[in-house]
């Protein structure tokens, strides 16, 4: 189900969710992720890899996290449906990051607050209430 001009709804929930939920499961899905999804999109012009599972891939816990999954923290905010993982292809986490900081005050409006440092390979974007003006950088 497409939710956005650049994402289907199985990007941001588990298969488990989508096959029990179908298109309701964007309950489940804060709408500022999305919108920051939408931003972050445009900016580079390449596609976010979220999850993958309804293309045959493996990745399928990069948005919202049921409360059983073992998947992350017990408390994570993709537990709220407030977080998403992604990586886009041929661009290193670490230039996404810095453009995400660089663009903050774009970001802000929509919803964003966090953001995770030292994640690796991927960035974490999160929408948790922080009642700060500037970015929340958090370790994993």
């Amino acid at each position: 189900m497409k939710i956005h001009d650049h994402f289907y709804l199985q990007e941001f929930v588990p298969e488990s969710i989508y096959s029990r939920f179908g298109q309701n499961s964007l309950w489940f899905i804060d709408p500022k992720v999305i919108s920051i999804a939408g931003w972050i999109r445009d900016y580079f012009e390449k596609p976010l890899i979220i999850n993958t599972w309804h293309m045959g891939g493996n990745r399928q816990y990069s948005g919202f996290r049921p409360p059983a999954t073992k998947v992350g923290a017990l408390l994570s905010q993709h537990r709220y449906g407030r977080a998403m993982d992604f990586y886009i292809s041929s661009i290193p986490a670490q230039e996404i990051q810095l453009a995400i900081k660089k663009n903050f005050q774009f970001l802000k409006p929509l919803g964003l607050t966090t953001m995770e440092a030292n994640t690796g390979t991927w960035t974490h974007l999160d929408v948790r209430f922080t009642n700060r003006n500037e970015l929340l950088m958090v370790n994993p």
